[in-house]
């Protein structure tokens, strides 16, 4: 997920040398969206996530307009719109998903219409871990906190042990379900009965609870 300047070339995407190529250089940028959208799957695989076409893939915009999908990427612009891509390859994505040296993060937020902004965890423990027992629980676990902890340096992080703190989720892996989709990016995952962070109560099962969290920074040994 991300803004529609990723298809663009680096010669064409700010305002300004959009402006310019599409004067001087037509042609070659047309040439160039053409070949760019169809190594990556072509138009279809371009989903557009903000603006009146939210919802609706590059194909079905052009379409609908009558245009080329590359006439509708000249008429957006690389700063037009975010969309989601789908370009990734999931077996390989697999391959890195079940490595016990991959962390799993995400850089979701509330404000991106993307489902894994809402369910990168879930999604892993439901699809990975008790759909599909492509990598055990304790490994899925190690990899969202502990890992992560260690990697970047967190102090009394990441683990369940005397003297940490206490950030602490309770679920019963059975309930436990991403929601969210490319329609309703927005819906909470399911199964997830407490949040603690820092010792307090951040979820309660039904309400979150704010105020808990603090920044924290690397630890340089």
């Amino acid at each position: 997920y991300t803004g529609l300047g990723i298809v663009f070339p680096s010669w064409a995407k700010t305002r300004s040398a959009f402006n310019q190529a599409l004067e001087n250089r037509r042609k070659e940028l047309e040439s160039y969206l053409y070949d760019r959208i169809m190594r990556r799957n072509g138009p279809s695989a371009t989903l557009f996530a903000s603006g009146p076409f939210t919802g609706l893939t590059l194909a079905e915009i052009a379409e609908r307009s009558g245009k080329s999908f590359v006439e509708v990427l000249l008429d957006l612009g690389p700063q037009g719109t975010y969309g989601a891509y789908f370009v990734m390859d999931e077996k390989l994505q697999e391959v890195f998903i079940i490595d016990p040296t991959v962390m799993i993060c995400s850089d979701g937020s509330p404000t991106m219409k993307h489902p894994r902004g809402y369910g990168s965890f879930t999604r892993i423990l439901r699809k990975y871990v008790l759909e599909e027992g492509k990598t055990d629980l304790e490994v899925a676990i190690r990899k969202m906190t502990g890992l992560a902890a260690e990697t970047l340096g967190l102090k009394s992080r990441g683990k369940i042990l005397p003297g940490y703190q206490a950030d602490l989720i309770l679920f019963d892996l059975t309930n436990v379900k991403d929601e969210a989709d490319f329609e309703h990016p927005h819906v909470l995952s399911k199964g997830i009965d407490l949040v603690l962070i820092n010792g307090a109560v951040a979820w309660d099962g039904s309400m979150m609870k704010g105020g808990h969290g603090q920044i924290i920074q690397r630890t340089y040994r």
